[in-house]
């Protein structure tokens, strides 16, 4: 073994007594380190020997960089010597640093006689490592699933329901489907088997709706079934992939040749009808007139105007303000919207309110709440609709002791015998619509979601940057377009018009270049 000489890295000697037989019998960490040092000291040399300064010899003594004896010496390394001559000056220099530096080679790192005690404690034996492991890999199957929204688990329930359905129509155990044997990859015989499986699968969804009084589902209902059954699989799969595509886990694994066929087919024979649930867009009017319906002296209409102020001026999902009908379960303060997530900003100058800000929770766009997304309302009592104002006036209606705040729904049904219970989805849809159909609106196009997008059409509509669009309604993209609502108040007749109007060429030449 090379005595390696941490001062200096190693001679010239040491390469030349050591480039043979010693090198095959190095470790791995050996050699790694043999190779730095080597590099290190050869790159010194050049520095010194073009500098005038002297050289380190094996016995340690300095002799003239010029001296014949020196160059026949790197004569005789020429195999060491142009390792080190190899690229440039700098090149040399950074790798002189790495390999002088402290800690940069794996041999330096060890575990420090505290930290081992501290892990003996903890995982001196089998069975405590045993339990280790097993806590390990129950957190990254966790983790993996907190990757998905609840929601998304909500509906995955009723789609494997459906898809052990089809497994019995098909005579095919769910349980071993997708299954290879260990440390193989899936045969092409599998591939095609899951492939022509789930094309079956796809086209029973859409032959066998659960919805009574329905014809048939569309290809995309069972696109996202597929997609959904995959998913379930790629969880529960070792090593996890996704059945039914390449035979391995990817974003970009690609469909088989018959799911990918059946799938683009579903789709022009059972086509999506983007009128069916598309929701119109709430606008101000709309507001006044269900404003002048409701008594503000009652504190469950206050609770219902406050709702839907700030669903309509803060651009929110109704799931992020009431309990999303996916919701199941327990209260739970992490999910579910409660006081505890209002606070207010004190103009000290004005002597009022100046905001409200209200923290959301995990959402479609955030499922693991990490992001920590938050809607900033400005308070103004004299305005019509003003949501800040709306949920203080509620607040003072339906007050709650600053200790309970957590366990406190934001929203909650105050009529007698409701017992202050949390509003859900499903109970708060029922009143939006009663109150947007009375409002102008059909019981078509009246929803929850209604008020969305009536804010992206309302700031379009008075002209707001994208930029402010998109920060009010937290859209990441550009999704927010899809909302709006061009034809509201004549926008889009009255632009055609005035388009119709203008003269373009008095300003700017045939071929659309400027004049002057």
């Amino acid at each position: 073994m090379i005595a390696m000489r941490d001062d200096v890295g190693v001679t010239a000697s040491d390469v030349k007594r050591h480039h043979g037989a010693e090198l095959a019998r190095m470790s791995a960490l050996e050699y790694d380190r043999y190779m730095r040092q080597r590099t290190a000291f050869w790159a010194r040399h050049d520095i010194e020997r073009r500098s005038g300064q002297t050289d380190r010899t094996e016995g340690g003594k300095p002799t003239s960089s010029g001296s014949a004896n020196n160059g026949a010496q790197r004569s005789a390394e020429g195999v060491g010597r142009s390792a080190a001559a190899a690229g440039t000056q700098a090149m040399q220099a950074s790798l002189s640093v790495l390999a002088c530096a402290p800690g940069m080679s794996m041999s330096d790192i060890r575990i420090t006689d505290k930290r081992r005690r501290e892990l003996n404690e903890k995982f001196g034996t089998a069975a405590l490592r045993d339990e280790a492991l097993m806590v390990i890999r129950r957190g990254r199957i966790a983790a993996a699933h907190a990757a998905l929204s609840h929601s998304t688990w909500s509906q995955n329930k009723t789609i494997m329901r459906c898809w052990f359905e089809f497994c019995e129509v098909s005579g095919r155990d769910p349980t071993e489907f997708g299954i290879v044997p260990y440390d193989e990859a899936p045969r092409p015989s599998l591939l095609k088997e899951e492939d022509e499986a789930l094309a079956d699968f796809s086209v029973y969804v859409t032959e066998n709706p659960r919805k009574a009084g329905k014809v048939s589902n569309t290809g995309q209902t069972a696109a996202s079934y597929v997609s959904h059954v995959r998913t379930y699989y790629e969880f529960r799969l070792d090593p996890p992939r996704r059945v039914g595509g390449c035979g391995a886990s990817g974003v970009k694994d690609g469909l088989g040749h018959a799911l990918r066929r059946c799938l683009k087919g579903l789709r022009k024979r059972h086509p999506s009808n983007p009128q069916a649930n598309k929701k119109a867009s709430v606008l101000r009017k709309h507001m006044i007139a269900v404003r002048g319906m409701l008594d503000m002296r009652d504190s469950f209409s206050a609770m219902v105007w406050a709702f839907m102020c700030v669903a309509w001026q803060g651009g929110r999902r109704s799931g992020e303000l009431v309990r999303a009908k996916a919701r199941t379960g327990a209260w739970n303060p992490k999910f579910d919207m409660h006081r505890g997530r209002l606070s207010w900003d004190w103009d000290a100058e004005a002597g009022k309110w100046r905001r409200v800000r209200i923290e959301l929770g995990p959402d479609k766009t955030d499922p693991s709440g990490e992001q920590g997304h938050t809607v900033y309302l400005p308070f103004d009592d004299s305005a019509e609709i003003n949501a800040a104002a709306a949920v203080a006036h509620m607040l003072n209606m339906d007050p709650s002791p600053p200790a309970e705040n957590e366990r406190t729904a934001l929203f909650r049904d105050t009529r007698p015998g409701k017992e202050g219970k949390p509003m859900t989805y499903g109970a708060m849809r029922v009143f939006v619509k009663a109150l947007l159909s009375r409002a102008g609106m059909t019981e078509e196009e009246a929803g929850c979601h209604s008020f969305r997008r009536g804010t992206a059409t309302s700031l379009a509509h008075i002209n707001a940057p994208s930029y402010v669009i998109k920060g009010i309604g937290i859209w990441g993209s550009d999704a927010y377009l899809g909302y709006i609502d061009a034809t509201e108040a004549g926008a889009m007749e009255q632009a055609m018009l005035a388009m119709a109007e203008a003269d373009p060429s008095s300003t700017l030449g045939a071929r659309g270049i400027r004049r002057g």
